[in-house]
């Protein structure tokens, strides 16, 4: 009976060495994820997600291309990843998406996008279950309930070039179209 009691006993020191030392590997992962691994340049940009599209005519002749990029702004706690960003050209009606989402602590709430299209002048707004997002006056405001104005801002690409500070969140635009 002593025997069964001991083996008894050293199966349950067993499993709690193990619990502990697996509590310890979690604890010491949390610490390392948020303390101790080191913080990404503000220049330097993540990846987070993968697929973008090459602009090229028909006869797949290069375009001159230049970049927008800028940051989300979303009502809640996080940034969706299901949200997909869209360029349409004002002179073409052409629209460029991108479901790619970059990770930077220059982006605000440290989420942004970068899209490539041909040279032109472009609206911009985010696409999330049918609702819109607007880069428009009311961003530039500052999203204040005194700010009326909810005209769409045209944004200029040049050849190479990147527009910057784009950010897409105005999820309150009245005219939606």
């Amino acid at each position: 009976m002593h025997k069964k009691q001991t083996r008894l006993g050293s199966t349950k020191l067993v499993v709690i060495i193990l619990v502990v030392v697996i509590l310890l590997g979690i604890i010491g992962f949390f610490i390392w994820q948020n303390f101790l691994k080191p913080k990404q340049a503000a220049d330097e940009v993540k990846t987070v997600t993968t697929s973008n599209s090459k602009s090229v005519t028909d006869d797949t002749t290069p375009v001159a291309t230049g970049f927008i990029e800028g940051s989300f702004t979303y009502p809640s706690e996080g940034i969706p990843e299901e949200i997909v960003v869209y360029a349409k050209n004002l002179d073409t009606g052409k629209e460029y998406s991108t479901s790619n989402h970059v990770s930077s602590s220059s982006f605000q709430n440290g989420v942004g996008y970068k899209i490539e299209v041909p040279v032109g002048n472009y609206n911009l707004y985010g696409l999330l279950s049918n609702n819109r997002a607007y880069y428009d006056q009311f961003i530039v405001c500052g999203m204040s309930v005194d700010c009326k104005d909810f005209s769409k801002i045209s944004v200029k690409v040049t050849d190479g070039g990147t527009a910057s500070d784009i950010t897409i969140g105005d999820w309150w635009n009245p005219v939606q179209n």
